[in-house]
């Protein structure tokens, strides 16, 4: 099968799991020996060339850039997927994020009668959405400037049960599947280290939370001034917020570490006790979540939208009241002096992970699926 993936950022430039996730289904897809071409944004492109891949949409700030910009932005994009369509031939276009890049390029696709899907890991279409419009009428109704009245968002594979009914409830989408995110699975480790290490890794941007672990263990240290930690922080983001963040870690100092942005899973996970994940967003999925349970790190998280899906708490994790900081401190207790607390949630996880995100299980069925839209039997 021939797939055109249309998508604004694509690996190594990435935003969050979002951008990750698209690549590993690109390589699972390839591997099981489909023809993949990606069309993205130009957004740090280099002269280097890659195979498969079309650095050459454009990327708009829709807050800040003209109307005439706008237009002449989404049009280069529709003719960039247009002509990458006429040339390669796919029997499928899958759309992921297109934040940025516009819904002209969905016309593409139609022009052409190729069959399409979307990934839906975030809400990008919100942007596209007039000012005062009710929330529930169809995309097709909120995009009179795109001049072509048949544009929904569907059918939309979505990373979790709630996106999905939100899908059908605001954005009129008429046909939903619901696929997690999925990871791969490394050689079962759990850390023996005798020091709590605590790891925080995404984006660095109040919605994210970073703040609220920095001030539960500050009040874990005021309380247990003896009882010594790691926080590890891995990530980039607001240059205001990081500041503001390492002056409240100033007590603590001593204990925490800004290791920046990072790629490797490994070097975030060994050794770690626990990821803390205190997010304050309505996170549609949460794929640090999986990525840590994977490595046998227990996940401390929110307890709404995609982490409570995810995460039975007591069994193969904690969840605390979102934004409750002494609710996040108390499991942040339970974590540390209650070692058969820890090693359970380790190890149950991991086994959570295993037995429903593994990656060549939760793939080979949207292989499936977009052989099915795509009218391509085996």
């Amino acid at each position: 099968m021939r797939i055109l993936t249309v998508t604004n950022y694509y690996p190594p430039h990435f935003i969050g799991g979002y951008e990750i996730a698209c690549k590993e289904t690109m390589d699972f897809l390839k591997n099981r020996g489909h023809e993949i071409m990606v069309v993205t944004s130009d957004y740090q492109k280099t002269s280097r060339k890659e195979e498969g891949i079309l650095r050459d949409m454009h990327l708009t700030d829709y807050a800040k850039s003209s109307r005439i910009s706008k237009k002449q932005d989404e049009y280069h994009n529709y003719k960039t997927v247009l002509e990458t369509i006429r040339h390669f031939k796919p029997d499928l276009v899958y759309f992921w994020s297109l934040r940025g890049i516009g819904l002209l390029v969905i016309k593409a696709a139609q022009q052409q009668n190729i069959p399409y899907v979307f990934e839906i890991g975030d809400f990008w279409m919100y942007g596209y959405m007039q000012k005062g419009s009710p929330l529930k009428q169809k995309i097709k109704s909120l995009l009179p400037f795109l001049g072509y009245g048949n544009t929904s968002i569907s059918p939309a594979i979505c990373v979790s049960e709630w996106v999905a009914r939100e899908m059908r409830e605001k954005y009129g989408s008429e046909t939903t599947y619901v696929y997690p995110n999925a990871t791969k699975i490394p050689e079962k480790k759990i850390s023996e280290h005798t020091e709590i290490k605590f790891v925080f890794a995404g984006r660095i941007e109040e919605e994210k939370g970073l703040d609220l672990a920095i001030e539960a263990l500050k009040r874990f240290a005021l309380r247990h001034p003896e009882s010594k930690f790691i926080l590890d922080i891995y990530g980039n983001g607001d240059p205001d917020y990081i500041a503001k963040c390492k002056d409240m870690a100033e007590p603590i100092a001593s204990s925490v570490n800004f290791k920046g942005k990072v790629t490797s899973r490994e070097e975030i996970y060994t050794g770690a006790s626990a990821l803390l994940m205190p997010t304050r967003m309505r996170e549609p999925f949460g794929l640090v979540i999986i990525e840590a349970m994977a490595h046998g790190c227990a996940v401390i998280a929110s307890d709404d939208y995609g982490p409570a899906e995810i995460i039975d708490h007591g069994q193969n994790g904690l969840l605390f009241e979102t934004n409750n900081i002494n609710d996040l401190l108390s499991q942040i207790e339970k974590v540390y002096f209650d070692k058969e607390c820890l090693k359970k949630l380790q190890e149950n996880g991991y086994e959570h992970v295993r037995n429903h995100y593994n990656i060549q299980k939760v793939k080979s069925k949207i292989e499936v699926l977009l052989k099915e839209i795509a009218g391509v039997h085996p």
